[in-house]
C-alpha cells in the first residue's frame, strides 16, 4: 500500500478514491482496536458527537431513512452514515439530505492519510478501508456541526467500527435472522448476541418485534446497561385489536339475533299448541298432526339454538378476553412510548423519533403476548364459525326432518299426549 508521507499540494476526489480503492485491497478485520488507534490520532472527532446506532438484518437503511429525514424536519441538524452506494460514493456521509462535497472528502481523506502514515511509522495496526471511511464520516459530522448522527451497523454490531462510538443516544434493532453465519455468529442466539453489542450504558433501546430467543438477548443487554426498552409494535397491535373488537361485535350480533329466533320460537310453540288443542275440540285429526308436526319442528329449533346460545356465550367470552388483553397490552406500548419520548425531551434529544419507530415493518413472529392473543383469536374463530354454521344449517336441518318418518312418529307422540291430557282433565 503507498502512503503519502510528504505532499506539496492537497489531496483531489479523485487521488482520495484512488487510496480508498487501494486501502480496499485488503480486505476487513473485526475489532475495534484498529479503528480506536486510528481516531485517537485524529483526535477522537465521535466524542463530540450523538449517535442513533442501527443493527439487524433487514430495514436498516430503511430506519436510518426515516429517522434522519424526520429529524432532518424537526430541525435538527442530522448526520448519515448508509452504505452500500447506490449512484455515488460520496452518498455514504451526508448532512441533512446532502452528500458530502468532492471537496470536503478529500480534505478529510488527506487528514486520514497523515494518521495513518503516523500509525504505520509508530508500527501500530493499520485500519481497514471501512474503518478509514467511518474515520472520514465523524470528521466531517463533526466539521458540520451535527446535532445527532444515524449510524447503520456495517457488519454485526459489537466489534464493527460503528461500535467505536461512546455517546449513543438511541439504538435501534430492525428484525435480526440468520446473517453474516461464521463470522458473527453460527446460531441465531450468538447473532443476536453480537448487534446487541451496539447497546451503551443509559441508551434508549428500540426494536421490531423479534423472535423469542432473539428478544430475550435484547432484553437482557439494556437490563444490563439500565436502558430503557420499547418494541415499536404499536400499528400492528392497533390492528390486532381493532380485529378482535370486530369478532367480538360479529360474535355479540349472531348471539342476539339467536336470542331473538329463539324467544320468537318459543311463542310460536304456544300457538301451536293453542291451534293443535282447538282442532282436537273439533275432532280435526288431519288438521291436528299438521300442527303437531310444526310443533316438533319447533321444538328441534329451539334444543339447536339453546345449544347455539350456549356456544355463543362462551366464544363471546373468550373473545372479550381477547379484546381486553389486547387493549391492556396496546396501552402499555403506548405508555411506554411516552415516557421513552419524555425522557428524551427532557434529555433535549430527539422529539420526533417516535415516528420511526411506529414505521417499522416485519414479516417474523411477534412477541409472545401476540402469539399467545392469535391462538385465542384463532380458536375463538374456529368455535365462532362452527356457531355460524349450526344456526344457518338448522333451517334446512327442520326442513330435512319434515319429511322424515322419526319427526312425524315425534309428531304423533305429541298428538296422543295433547289428547291422554285432554282426556284426563
Amino acid at each position: 500500500m503507498k502512503l503519502i508521507q510528504e505532499r506539496n499540494k492537497s489531496v483531489t476526489y479523485k487521488e482520495a478514491r484512488v487510496y480508498l480503492d487501494e486501502l480496499s485491497k485488503y480486505g476487513s478485520v473485526l475489532g475495534l482496536d484498529a479503528i480506536r488507534g486510528l481516531l485517537r490520532e485524529l483526535g477522537n472527532p465521535q466524542d463530540d458527537l450523538r449517535f442513533i446506532h442501527i443493527a439487524g438484518t433487514n430495514g436498516k437503511g430503511s430506519v436510518l431513512a426515516y429517522t434522519s429525514t424526520i429529524l432532518s424536519e424537526a430541525g435538527y441538524r442530522i448526520g448519515r452514515y448508509v452504505s452500500p452506494t447506490v449512484v455515488s460514493y460520496r452518498e455514504r456521509i451526508q448532512v441533512d439530505g446532502e452528500m458530502i462535497s468532492k471537496h470536503a472528502f478529500a480534505e478529510e481523506t488527506e487528514k486520514v492519510q497523515d494518521a495513518i502514515v503516523r500509525l504505520k511509522e509508530a508500527g501500530k495496526q493499520l485500519p481497514t478501508v471501512f474503518e478509514a471511511e467511518t474515520a472520514i464520516a465523524f470528521l466531517y459530522y463533526k466539521r458540520m456541526k451535527c446535532d445527532f448522527v444515524v449510524l447503520e451497523s456495517g457488519l454485526g454490531g459489537m466489534e464493527d467500527a460503528t461500535n467505536v462510538v461512546k455517546n449513543t443516544v438511541c439504538v435501534v434493532f430492525s428484525p435480526i435472522s440468520m446473517d453474516h453465519i461464521g463470522v458473527i455468529g453460527n446460531t441465531l442466539s450468538e447473532i443476536a448476541e453480537n448487534k446487541a453489542g451496539i447497546i451503551k450504558p443509559g441508551c434508549i433501546v428500540v426494536s421490531a418485534p423479534q423472535k423469542q430467543e432473539v428478544r430475550e438477548i435484547l432484553e437482557q443487554k439494556a437490563r444490563q446497561f439500565g436502558c430503557p426498552i420499547i418494541y415499536a409494535a404499536i400499528r400492528e397491535k392497533e390492528e390486532f385489536y381493532n380485529k378482535a373488537s370486530a369478532t367480538y361485535a360479529e360474535i355479540s350480533g349472531k348471539r342476539d339475533t339467536a336470542e331473538k329466533d329463539l324467544y320468537q320460537a318459543n311463542k310460536d310453540i304456544m300457538r301451536v299448541t293453542q291451534q293443535i288443542n282447538a282442532c282436537l275440540d273439533e275432532n280435526k285429526e288431519d288438521e291436528a298432526m299438521q300442527y303437531a308436526m310444526k310443533k316438533s319442528t319447533l321444538e328441534n329449533k329451539i334444543n339447536v339454538l339453546k345449544e347455539t346460545i350456549e356456544e355463543m356465550k362462551e366464544a363471546q367470552a373468550h373473545q372479550k378476553d381477547i379484546r381486553d388483553q389486547a387493549a391492556e397490552e396496546l396501552q402499555k406500548l403506548k405508555e411506554e412510548k411516552e415516557q421513552v419520548l419524555f425522557q428524551m425531551e427532557a434529555d433535549s434529544q430527539i422529539i420526533e423519533l417516535h415516528q420511526s419507530m411506529d414505521s417499522l415493518n416485519t414479516n417474523n413472529e411477534s412477541d409472545r403476548m401476540l402469539e399467545r392473543v392469535r391462538e385465542g383469536a384463532r380458536k375463538t374463530r374456529e368455535r365462532a364459525e362452527g356457531s355460524r354454521i349450526a344456526y344457518d344449517s338448522s333451517a334446512q336441518a327442520n326442513e330435512r326432518r319434515l319429511a322424515n318418518s322419526e319427526r312425524e312418529r315425534n309428531a304423533r307422540q305429541i298428538l296422543d299426549d295433547m289428547k291422554r291430557q285432554r282426556g284426563n282433565k
